[in-house]
């Protein structure tokens, strides 16, 4: 296919159309700007219908004659036959299907996170193997023998008793988690940490490419050129000197475009969100280490009773631990946010329209025709800044995968599986819960490609360090050839990040 037929095939589907149909009104002084006026109250692009709305169903029990004559104008069901494709996990995801219904940005945000996905394969098997290598070293140096329970009588003399059944399942709790605890840190986390190193910079190279063979297929390589400007943007002055310009933009935050606005606000948000992650990880695993002398005289030098410090041995099971509760409990708000959240405003919006006074909005809404459509398409919540939010949270996931991977081997499998359902879900709630997004025209991820490789070396410094001063590398393997001073644990990082 040559480039005119390209760019003539692309100028029509369904994602082209209804994009021109928002830029057009969505110029400066045009509807963005009159929404921001309050002129509207509300503004959004309908969902394309299908049979597997609930309010079609609704309309099937109130009126089937006319439930038969709207379901035989919807021919295609373009909607429900995207759904069918994009549910499955064992297929790829139709990215020119996405594209075509939400626009290249939402596109090129679940290409990253297919690619993501992808790359995490390899390595959710090494560090499986890790921790079953561990696990099995555990079970090795600290056997245990269920059956039998130590009691101290009034003497003090010790004794071995039957174990009743309360604390038989005690006792096996507590040596089954002492055993998975100690299973993090053992003599292959170094070479798994260089792993997830070379890991992430082929991740990064891989999305480069794939990035780019997307932009030229969609001909999307030179969106900027017919960017609109942000109804908020203003001009300051006919002519101005370029250092004062850039002052101006750097203080007054006057955008011209959305992408410009949207970078700038990125990476306010990641750095808050990355001082808010990532703080008490770094604080495990490099302030509580006894080894580290950071608390000599207890914490802010507040006295030797002030000490927060772990004992070596524990440190790796500490951060371990904390990383466990960081990967699983983080993702329970947002499913609460994107799934509970939408069905509790559905509910809501459509009790306050029965309860309208006025009968003749009731008689509408009983209608099954087209404005009983608009009335329920309105009353779903808006996706708001979909990107950015998902953007955020899967690089905060991706950081942790890459940055603590050395004490915690199960990180990728973790991040596997959220990732697996969070796709389907970002998916169901596109389609069926949320008003459909505007398309927007984009070529590649924008301002997170940089962020990414800034995590890439951040996370090669991290994986040195831990594995010199917070896990049990240096005395498991040179405590007979030298003693693991600072200086020798300066050295391994030296030699880690070398290599």
């Amino acid at each position: 296919m040559d480039e005119a037929t390209r760019r003539q095939d692309s100028a029509f589907d369904e994602e082209s159309q209804q994009s021109v149909i928002a830029d057009q009104p969505l110029k400066r002084k045009g509807l963005q700007f009159l929404r921001m006026e309050d002129t509207y109250e509300d503004s959004f692009i309908l969902h394309e219908p299908s049979k597997e709305e609930p309010y079609f169903r609704k309309m099937k029990e109130n009126s089937f004659v006319t439930y038969i004559e709207l379901m035989n104008e919807i021919e295609t069901d373009p909607r429900k036959k995207l759904s069918d494709l994009w549910k499955s996990f064992v297929r790829f995801q139709p990215l020119g299907v996405v594209r075509k219904y939400f626009g290249e940005q939402i596109a090129f945000y679940f290409a990253w996170q297919g690619t993501f996905l992808t790359m995490l394969w390899p390595a959710t098997i090494f560090g499986i193997g890790v921790f079953v290598f561990g696990f099995v070293k555990s079970v090795r140096t600290n056997p245990a023998t269920f059956g039998n329970c130590t009691v101290i009588n009034y003497a003090g003399e010790t004794s071995l008793v039957p174990c009743t059944l309360r604390s038989k399942v005690s006792q096996v709790f507590t040596t089954v988690s002492s055993w998975f605890m100690k299973s993090f840190d053992n003599e292959l986390n170094a070479f798994f940490a260089a792993f997830m190193s070379i890991w992430g910079t082929m991740f990064y190279q891989i999305w480069r490419r794939n990035s780019t063979v997307l932009a030229y297929e969609w001909d999307c390589e030179d969106f900027s050129v017919v960017e609109p400007d942000r109804p908020e943007y203003h001009g300051t002055a006919t002519r101005l000197e370029d250092c004062a310009n850039c002052v101006v933009n750097a203080y007054s935050e006057n955008h011209r475009t959305n992408s410009e606005y949207h970078n700038a606000l990125v990476i306010k948000m990641f750095a808050l969100q990355l001082v808010n992650n990532y703080t008490s990880l770094f604080y495990i695993a490099f302030v509580r280490p006894e080894n580290n002398g950071f608390q000599a005289n207890g914490l802010f030098g507040l006295g030797a009773k002030y000490k927060d410090i772990c004992l070596p041995g524990t440190c790796g099971s500490l951060l371990a631990l904390q990383l466990i509760s960081h990967m699983i409990i983080k993702p329970l708000p947002k499913f609460t946010k994107d799934i509970v959240i939408p069905y509790a405003v559905r509910i809501v919006r459509l009790r306050k329209w029965y309860r309208r006074e006025d009968q003749s909005l009731k008689d509408k809404l009983n209608e099954s025709d087209e404005t009983n459509v608009l009335i329920r398409e309105w009353m779903k919540p808006t996706a708001g800044d979909f990107t950015q939010g998902e953007f955020n949270e899967k690089v905060i996931l991706f950081g942790t995968t890459m940055m603590f991977a050395a004490l915690f081997p199960l990180a990728p499998l973790i991040a596997l599986i959220i990732g697996l359902i969070d796709l389907r879900v970002d998916a169901l709630r596109l389609l069926w819960l949320n008003r459909r997004p505007v398309p927007v025209m984009a070529s590649g991820i924008g301002i997170w490609l940089p962020i990414l490789y800034f995590l890439q070396y951040a996370a090669v410094m991290t994986n040195a360090f831990i594995i010199a001063f917070t896990s049990d590398f240096c005395s498991n393997f040179f405590s007979d050839v030298m003693y693991c001073d600072v200086k020798n644990r300066f050295l391994i990082v030296i030699v880690f990040q070398v290599s």
